[in-house]
């Protein structure tokens, strides 16, 4: 009797550890799996090698204007100020698929985005019909871009997402810096770039647009060195052989050609990347909050 309750104690113990040790984030390793067909939208999120990807975070964004949308699913901008509504997320299966509400979004103008751990991100853009909906599948861009710096620009190269993809590098501080093509190699200034940088790349599927994210790559720049003074109260830079300031905050400097007199001057928004201005060669002082010379 003592031999049987031993042996019934073992196994308890064995099936507990087991249980215990079970990874609930594995994600599977054999190929996806068809969604099933439940509430208003449904799909799934794949890794490029036919995975299911899911540790995904899935959300959907419903679109307050249909030239908002138009313009987020071409230049491989999203949601930017309030042109979308955000906020409705959820869970993926074991199994990668994923499904929202029966009153998540009945028609309209629509995109489902999937976001992974890594960086990487892929959303796809269409029109929501009245009828359940099966989604586009997600397959994540997993790739990260090489970064070079020589002298004064960084160059940066990525492998290609597909044939038709448009591509555009992007910074986490100052958004697009650079324009869209389909060259997979770039040259950006390197006083565009603070924080991460990544590359985003956009193309049209059937009925649908995609925007992907290339997982961020952290970098540091080599700034050239400033030299800073303050005068009457201000902090400021001296030009010397400088003469671009870059302004990450606020939209005015203010100048000196002698340090005692100070004139403020408009720095413009560019179209993409960090406001910046180019300085007189008469100028031998910039002021303002941030700003660097290059």
């Amino acid at each position: 009797m003592r031999y049987w309750v031993l042996l019934l104690l073992v196994l308890t113990l064995t099936a507990c550890g087991a249980s215990g040790s079970y990874d609930r984030d594995a994600e599977p390793t054999t190929k996806a799996v068809e969604p099933p067909p439940l509430g208003s939208l449904y799909g799934r999120v794949m890794h490029p090698s036919g995975t299911a990807a899911s540790k995904a975070t899935v959300g959907l964004r419903r679109w307050r204007a249909a030239e908002a949308f138009t313009t987020a699913a071409a230049g491989g901008v999203s949601c930017l100020g309030q042109t979308c509504l955000t906020g409705q997320y959820v869970e993926q299966t074991p199994e990668g698929t994923y499904s929202f509400p029966d009153d998540a979004a009945k028609s309209g103008d629509v995109s489902v985005v999937a976001s992974y751990p890594s960086g990487a991100e892929a959303e796809v853009f269409f029109k929501k019909t009245g009828e359940r909906q099966r989604v586009p599948d997600l397959v994540l861009w997993e790739e990260q871009p090489r970064v070079r710096q020589i002298g004064g620009l960084l160059f940066i190269r990525w492998p290609q997402q597909s044939g038709t993809a448009r591509y555009a590098v992007h910074t986490k501080d100052n958004g697009q810096v650079s324009a869209a093509s389909r060259a997979t190699t770039r040259f950006v200034p390197a006083w565009q770039v603070s924080g991460e940088l990544s590359v985003v790349a956009t193309s049209d599927g059937t009925n649908a647009k995609f925007r992907y994210t290339a997982v961020p790559a952290k970098i540091q720049v080599a700034k050239p060195e400033q030299h800073p003074v303050q005068l009457d109260g201000r902090s400021c830079l001296q030009v010397r052989d400088r003469h671009r300031a870059v302004l990450p905050a606020g939209d005015k400097v203010e100048v000196s050609r002698d340090g005692v007199t100070f004139t403020a001057i408009p720095v413009p928004s560019p179209r993409w990347g960090v406001r910046n201005t180019l300085l007189g060669n008469d100028i031998r002082y910039v002021c303002g909050r941030e700003v660097s010379l290059w």
